[in-house]
């Protein structure tokens, strides 16, 4: 089991998943252990599918010390996400991916959402892809796309915020999330907020 794997790692540990693993309504969140740094090889269309409108543990936490590296690809799917309908989709009750103050997330492959524009998944949701208040890096390899939200504002791709809270391009791609909605001054793509520190080396942020 993953969560088994990682919690229970104690040094630095590579871990593959491939295919469809399924997450339940209650199913906890995986914390990565302090001071561990772990790397995650998607491969054969590796996907995290929320099997419930009404996730609200987070994804995965990434405390102080910890670090969280991601290779291949790897989807986050909604439930529903392409039946429509108000309750189709919603991703926005958790975060993916909460990056602690001292955390690192490392993405160094495509991390794509397929989640929906309906209006729960936004207006009664407020939560975001990767929420950081840690380091965020996005390799020449990494993408992050598909983050899709109604309403708010409130909710991005990438939330990156705090003192120590900070994202950098490395030539990596930013692209396709999207608000539907038009009256919002605060995009679903990046938040740089209260603090935090945003570096573009290179890569590219566009069709958001």
């Amino acid at each position: 089991e993953l969560k088994t794997g990682i919690e229970n790692a104690a040094v630095d540990t590579e871990i593959t998943i491939s295919g469809t693993i399924t997450r339940a309504y209650d199913d906890a969140t995986i914390t990565i252990p302090a001071g561990i740094a772990i790397t995650l090889n998607c491969s054969n269309e590796a996907k995290l599918y929320y099997d419930s409108a009404s996730i609200t543990n987070d994804g995965f936490v990434i405390p102080d010390t910890s670090s969280l590296k991601l290779a291949g690809a790897l989807s986050v799917e909604a439930k529903n996400y392409t039946g429509g309908g108000n309750d189709a989709g919603i991703l926005t009750l958790a975060n993916a991916f909460k990056i602690q103050s001292g955390g690192s997330f490392v993405i160094d492959g495509a991390l794509s959402a397929h989640t929906s524009y309906s209006m729960r998944n936004g207006d009664y949701g407020k939560k975001s892809f990767i929420d950081s208040e840690g380091s965020v890096l996005i390799t020449a390899n990494g993408s992050v796309s598909g983050w899709t939200v109604y309403g708010n504002g409130l909710s991005a791709a990438l939330l990156i915020h705090g003192t120590a809270g900070s994202l950098t391009l490395d030539g990596g791609t930013v692209s396709g999330n999207v608000d539907v909605t038009s009256n919002l001054s605060i995009g679903s793509s990046i938040q740089i907020k209260s603090g935090a520190s945003f570096t573009m080396n290179s890569g590219s942020i566009t069709g958001n």
